[in-house]
């Protein structure tokens, strides 16, 4: 079937007033850093051309909308009654000054987004407080556009569909499966519930490698003070000239650390001639 719509081309000027945010970092008297926004007023005017606003002229809009845009600018031919043999044509239901208010709350909405991305270009946000927009060089088109309609029935209740006849595009209403709406709040609760438990893992991982740090930093210092302690014996002892030549052969010491309860590492004292190396194992 062929669908009767209205087709707007418009200069709009809009001109607004608002305001501008610029972000700054701001740090208070307990360390905590936020965002605040600075704002100063604006204002100014955009403009620009609109080409083919198509506005459905018929009473059937609820599907129509889905499968809308149409090629209208390079891909329509001029009325012939030759296309539409064996097809249903609709007389148009909206008046065209009505459907060019519909056209106007387009472009409205298009010039406050060209006004807001206007004062970006200057400021970090953008509040658009008024927008006043004129049209100009405003022409219509009364044109017939190819759609197919029509409608299943499932579990006794109809749905209706359309189907774009330029690009194949399909919009309307559809049965919704309980069983897989179901199947599918389920596999989110899993998903969240392995994400909760991996997380607690990484998180425990994460205890366990700092404790392993701090057991590092104990034996560290442990092997600090005997290298200290190895090192005033070696000077005593030459002091004492009682090193002539000999070797001291350590088997193994253990190191408990009392405070904090971890266990350092086994280590082999070797080869004390006339100097102290050790070797931790």
């Amino acid at each position: 079937m062929y669908l009767p719509f209205w087709v707007y081309d418009s200069d709009a000027t809009s001109t607004y007033t608002g305001r501008g945010g610029r972000f700054r970092r701001v740090t208070d008297k307990e360390g905590k850093t936020r965002t605040v926004t600075d704002w100063f007023p604006v204002s100014g005017t955009v403009s620009r051309s609109f080409n083919d606003i198509q506005i459905i002229a018929s009473d059937k809009q609820d599907n129509v909308k889905g499968i809308l845009p149409f090629n209208t600018e390079h891909n329509t031919e001029p009325f012939s009654l030759g296309f539409f043999s064996g097809y249903y044509a609709e007389v148009y239901r909206i008046p065209a000054d009505t459907a060019f208010g519909n056209a106007k709350s387009i472009m409205e909405r298009e010039m406050r987004m060209l006004a807001a991305s206007d004062i970006e270009r200057s400021f970090d946000t953008s509040e658009v407080h008024n927008l006043n927009t004129t049209y100009s060089n405003s022409t219509y088109r009364h044109i017939l556009l190819p759609m197919w309609a029509s409608a299943f029935r499932y579990k006794g209740r109809n749905f209706n569909y359309a189907v774009n006849g330029e690009t194949g595009k399909v919009s309307g209403e559809r049965p919704y499966s309980a069983v897989k709406i179901a199947a599918a709040v389920i596999a989110a609760i899993i998903a969240l519930i392995l994400i909760a438990t991996l997380t607690g893992a990484v998180e425990g991982n994460a205890v366990t490698a700092s404790s392993a740090m701090e057991a590092n930093v104990i034996k560290a210092s442990m092997i600090q003070t005997y290298e200290v302690q190895a090192s005033e014996i070696q000077e005593n002892e030459i002091q004492a000239n009682k090193i002539q030549d000999y070797e001291i052969q350590v088997s193994r010491c253990m190191f408990l650390a009392s405070e904090s309860g971890f266990l350092a590492s086994g280590c082999e004292a070797i080869q004390v001639n006339k100097k102290f190396e050790r070797m931790c194992i």
